[in-house]
């Protein structure tokens, strides 16, 4: 979804346009799942989380006066909301264990921004837990460092310090990625990286399920049945890397990279 047709479905939905809030908030689902999926220690937890920001979303979405500003309005409520519940969680020990085995091969040595970008979030996936949680909090949901110490505690300067030292470890690690032979797509920053593999973070049927829920009383037009044909892949089948069948290919580190 462009800039443009973005801001006709916001000043739509909120007219009362109840079609272009649903595919509104079916463009949204994405967004706001990869964040809870980043923000919040188990997969359950995200997914409750991401009806409950959606649903805010289309409550509050009066409230929004510059329709340019929808990411970011977005994002601050999504990291609101999860940071609420995020420390209760992990007291009470609500994690996926599952979580911290994470796995990662390279679909080959010359890479695409998608791929590119799934390098970073790999990286990104793999630092200390408060240089993650600064990093996902300042790239995906856009907020300041002013506005992170607000809901984590944490000092600015402490989160400038995080943020820079998560950004050398990542751009070093990717550095000798690069001295391997691999080809990396080149994007402005880091940030925009993270970004980009969120964007692309899209499950249309997931999504609709989703919106149903939040509006039941909504009735949509279903889409005509199409004749059989071969499924197409999916985006996991398509930009997810598989097993790394060439020998020689660079290998994901093992352990964080280490911030210089």
């Amino acid at each position: 979804m462009n800039k443009d047709s973005l801001r006709e479905y916001i000043f739509a939905a909120q007219r009362g346009d109840r079609k272009a809030l649903v595919e509104l908030l079916t463009y949204s689902w994405g967004i706001v799942h990869y964040q809870c999926g980043k923000l919040l220690p188990s997969r359950q937890s995200a997914e409750k989380m991401t009806t409950v920001v959606l649903k805010t979303v289309a409550e509050k979405l009066d409230s929004l006066q510059e329709p340019e500003r929808f990411y970011n309005w977005m994002g601050h409520l999504t990291a609101m909301r999860c940071m609420r519940v995020r420390a209760t969680l992990l007291e009470n020990g609500q994690a996926d264990a599952s979580e911290d085995k994470k796995s990662f091969s390279f679909p080959g040595m010359d890479l695409n921004k998608a791929e590119t970008a799934q390098v970073a979030v790999m990286l990104a996936d793999m630092l200390e837990d408060r240089q993650r949680l600064n990093l996902y909090l300042y790239s995906l949901s856009g907020l300041s460092a002013k506005a992170i110490s607000q809901l984590t505690g944490y000092t600015e300067a402490a989160i400038q310090a995080d943020l820079q030292d998560a950004q050398t470890a990542i751009q070093k690690q990717m550095q000798h990625y690069a001295s391997q032979g691999v080809h990396f797509t080149q994007a402005e920053s880091l940030p925009a990286l993270l970004r980009t593999d969120m964007l692309l973070h899209q499950d249309p049927e997931r999504a609709d399920q989703v919106v149903y829920e939040i509006l039941p009383g909504l009735t949509l037009p279903r889409p005509p049945k199409q004749p059989a044909a071969k499924p197409a892949q999916t985006r996991s089948q398509q930009s997810r890397p598989g097993p790394a069948a060439a020998q020689g290919r660079p290998t994901a580190p093992q352990t964080r990279p280490a911030a210089s």
